[in-house]
């Protein structure tokens, strides 16, 4: 019997979109908040039925926050000194006949001409710059201005790349949908990414250039790279297409983004922020030497040509960086159904230990302004939780489409791992924090104190009071702040301070 959406082996389910108008598309979107209800509903339950039920709650959540940020802590520690080793290593110049281009693109909107202007300079640093396509994503929308910029700074740095051109994002474009529907686009990143990208692969193509020997680099504006990232992902590359088995087709790198460039500008609230960020990316980065898994962010390179086919920029989204990681694993899993069946995804990311140097949010309004500024810049962050609907939809599709001896283990594991870390990321902090607020509440209600840790009868009841935090509700946090203390001292010195010292900083 045909599979429904299989006729032909045509596999869509790496093109399932969120917005789409279908019922599995619904249920998909509600699955972040149902899992936020479930557990609003089971703090309410434990206040007011059953106080173990309650710390019971709020133990697994306290241990799971401390035990996975103090995991990213460790190997943050760890990747410290990968990146110490990597910076103290000779530069390799790249063979000449691997022809590899690197195509930089710097999606911007109203940023300042000379932050502008200093992320190309770092390009112009960078070595083989003289092979670099640089491409401005500006926005239409900024108008005139974002045409002088594009203009000025092409004048002014063109003769250092092979080309030095921009593209003007249009307004009111829409985003299609596989079911007919369509949305308009979001505008952000994500819109501007799915502009360039198209424009900037085919005027490669026409003249001549190898789609198989491009290498794509995503690019905030506020970016400097190490004179060696470059050099680093095309040799890699170059590695694995001589015998990774191909698997260079389907390979993103990440390397550890440092938002520190103006860090005695920036406000407590920034200064916060790119503490706890930069540990648990960096950790993540390193924790992928070690076999671990890990999102690409804010910055990244990958195949020209699999950005393309895989669609891994969408218009109507907002985590752009995690979608894009996404879009590419369920395109490989797809394209590997209908080759290889039973074979997993070969999706990979490799980490690159040569630092990339960013700012945090400082706004030209003063203090109060940067707290507001910060404060929707964690919004749009937090928006990332709907790549675990994405994830959820992709996989009802794929059930419905491919058939059963096509569902690996790898594959089910490998879209359940994406989806924990994420609901990780984007909501146990929100549940911990309910779970908490419940179990304050039940501590008032009682005359400030739970009946069952006021005298407990074992180890265990003493155990799961403590966890749970009756004693000391801070503990969590105590050692995640070690780690992140001794983290952020020692990024901050292998990655500022020593090449500063060194005359390379």
């Amino acid at each position: 019997m045909t599979q429904p959406g299989c006729s032909g082996q045509v596999y869509t389910f790496h093109r399932s979109n969120i917005h789409e108008r279908r019922p599995a598309a619904t249920f998909a979107r509600l699955v972040p908040l149902f899992s936020f209800l479930l557990v609003v509903a089971v703090a309410a339950i434990g206040f007011a039925l059953c106080d173990r039920l309650l710390l019971a709650l709020c133990a697994i959540l306290n241990t799971s926050l401390c035990l996975g940020m103090s995991y990213s802590g460790v190997l943050c520690l760890l990747g410290v000194r990968k990146v110490a080793e990597e910076l103290r290593r000779e530069a390799a110049e790249l063979p000449q006949e691997d022809g590899i281009q690197h195509v930089i693109i710097i999606a911007n909107y109203k940023e300042d001409l000379e932050m502008l202007a200093q992320t190309l300079t770092s390009l112009a640093q960078a070595h083989g710059c003289q092979g670099f396509h640089v491409v401005l994503a500006m926005e239409a929308r900024e108008g005139v201005a974002a045409r002088e910029k594009a203009a000025q700074l092409t004048k002014s740095f063109s003769q250092h790349f092979a080309s030095l051109r921009s593209t003007h994002h249009p307004e009111d474009l829409v985003q299609e949908h596989k079911d007919g529907s369509w949305d308009p686009e979001i505008p952000g990143k994500a819109s501007n990414l799915k502009w360039a990208v198209r424009e900037v692969y085919g005027d490669l193509l026409k003249a001549g250039n190898d789609a198989s020997s491009l290498l794509l680099t995503v690019a905030d504006a506020d970016v400097l790279f190490h004179p060696r990232y470059f050099n680093h992902i095309a040799h890699d590359f170059s590695y694995l297409r001589r015998f990774g088995g191909g698997e260079h087709e389907w390979t993103l790198w990440q390397a550890p983004q440092l938002p520190f460039r103006n860090y005695f500008a920036s406000p407590a609230c920034s200064r916060v922020w790119a503490y706890v960020a930069s540990m648990y990316e960096f950790g993540g980065v390193a924790g992928l030497s070690l076999g671990g898994d890990h999102f690409v962010f804010s910055t990244y390179s990958m195949p020209f040509r699999l950005a393309v086919e895989a669609e891994a920029h969408e218009g109507d989204v907002i985590a752009e960086d995690h979608h894009c990681y996404i879009r590419c694993f369920l395109y490989n899993a797809m394209q590997t159904a209908k080759a290889s069946p039973g074979q997993g995804a070969r999706t990979r990311l490799r980490p690159v230990f040569l630092p990339v140097k960013a700012t945090s949010v400082v706004s030209d309004g003063g203090a109060c302004q940067t707290w507001i500024d910060r404060w929707f810049q964690a919004k749009r962050h937090a928006q990332g939780v709907a790549e675990v609907s994405t994830i959820v939809l992709a996989a009802l599709d794929a059930s419905r489409q491919l058939p059963r001896h096509a569902w690996t283990t790898s594959l089910a594991i490998s879209m359940a791992r994406m989806a924990g870390r994420l609901m990780y990321i984007h909501m146990l902090p929100s549940c911990q924090f309910v779970a908490m607020f419940f179990l304050t509440l039940d501590w008032l209600c009682s005359g400030f104190k739970i009946e069952l840790c006021s005298t407990p009868q074992n180890s265990r009841e003493v155990l799961l009071c403590g966890a749970a935090g009756i004693w000391n509700p801070a503990w969590p946090a105590v050692p995640i702040t070690v780690f992140i203390i001794l983290g952020s001292i020692s990024m901050v010195s292998v990655s500022y301070l020593r090449p500063l010292e060194q005359g390379v900083g």
